[in-house]
Formats: structure tokens, C-alpha cells, sequence
């Protein structure tokens, strides 16, 4: 949901779609046809009752065994309610335009809409042993650019050529390269701080 809402920001948003069959002058005059309405569950909804849920469908933690959680025969009620509403939708829309870019160190397709161009988000590389990221900005009404948001921030595979993007990296551990799957050790650079030596006054 939170990559939909990346395209498309009213996407947990209701809306209902009617038209009106005839006109006078341009604008819409007699009776408007309803076509239907698109039901989306809300960030909110989700947030709040997906992991209330989903911990009695799947095996439990050992600290979760000793004080298990409780689901209340409401909470069930309005849960399954709230589902049927979404399924009883009759429709699904979408308002933006979607551009592909390629991703420069794995070639894997991203799709970027209008949205994401015009409020210039950062957007990663769908590839999980990728991550590279990038930023969209407008350049006019048609067209876009992108930029990587941490330029020059990969290497070339040693086995296989393919460049390997850091951008996921926060702490030192170890990346496979997205193409052989051969295994990096990443560590990164500490700055340490010291008191730099007295000099003495003899041996300037």
C-alpha cells in the first residue's frame, strides 16, 4: 500500500465516478449516470489492525507465548466488516500518469508517476540486492529527470562486471552482487577523534 499511495497519493482514498450523457453549451446538463465506487482500505485502517490480526496467523515468539495477545469478538466483527466493504467496491481508478526509468547499476525497470515527479521523491530500485536510489524532478509539463541521489555511491563486481549499488548499506555487513550473487563484505570508514600531540616548545 505504501508503494500504491508512492504512485498515486489518493489511493486508500473512496471516490465514486459519474458522467452525465448530454450537454448544452459545453457543460453537463440532464441526469448523471453513476458508473460506481472504488473502496480502498486506508494507511490508518492498516496500521492499526494488521499486526492485531496477524499474530494469530502465524507462529508466535517465545515472548508472545508467554503473554499472548487478545482479540476481542468485536474487534473480529469490525474487521471483517470493514474487508467486506473494501470487496464490495465496484470499481478500481487510477488518476496518474506512470513513467518507466531503468535503473542504472541493475537494469531493472521503476515506475515513477506524475505525482512522485512533480513533488521530487526519492524512488529505489525495485531489485532487493540493488537498492540504489534515485531522485525525479520535473522539467516540463512532458518531461523528467532523474539523478542518483548518492552519485558514484557503487562498484564494479570483480567476477562479473555488474555494478553494485551501496545505496541500502547503513551498517557494515555483507552484499551479494545482484547479477553472480557473489559475496561483499562492506565495511565502512570511522572517523576517530583525538587530542593531537603537545609539541614541544624547544622542537617547534
Amino acid at each position: 500500500m505504501k508503494l500504491l499511495l508512492g504512485f498515486e497519493p489518493r489511493a486508500d482514498k473512496p471516490a465514486r465516478l459519474e458522467i452525465c450523457l448530454h450537454s448544452v453549451d459545453g457543460k453537463p446538463s440532464g441526469e448523471w449516470l453513476d458508473l460506481g465506487e472504488y473502496r480502498m482500505l486506508s494507511v490508518k485502517w492498516l496500521n492499526k489492525n494488521y499486526n492485531k490480526l496477524g499474530k494469530f496467523l502465524h507462529e508466535t515468539s517465545l515472548e508472545e507465548e508467554s503473554a499472548p495477545s487478545k482479540l476481542k469478538p468485536d474487534d473480529l466483527v469490525s474487521i471483517a466488516a470493514e474487508l467486506k466493504r473494501v470487496n464490495d467496491s465496484d470499481m478500481v481508478l487510477g488518476f496518474n500518469r506512470i513513467s518507466e526509468i531503468d535503473c542504472d547499476c541493475c537494469s531493472t525497470t521503476i515506475y515513477v508517476s506524475d505525482s512522485q515527479i512533480n513533488d521530487r521523491a526519492e524512488v529505489s530500485c525495485y531489485n532487493d540486492l540493488c537498492g540504489a536510489v534515485f531522485i525525479v524532478s520535473p522539467l516540463d509539463d512532458e518531461l523528467f529527470k532523474t539523478v542518483r541521489k548518492y552519485p558514484g555511491n557503487d562498484f564494479a563486481c570483480k567476477d562479473c562486471s555488474s555494478r553494485i549499488s551501496l545505496d541500502s548499506v547503513i551498517k557494515d555487513g555483507y552484499i551479494k552482487c545482484w547479477s553472480c550473487k557473489q559475496r561483499y563484505l562492506i565495511g565502512w570508514g570511522k572517523v576517530h577523534v583525538a587530542y593531537a600531540p603537545e609539541i614541544d616548545g624547544s622542537n617547534p
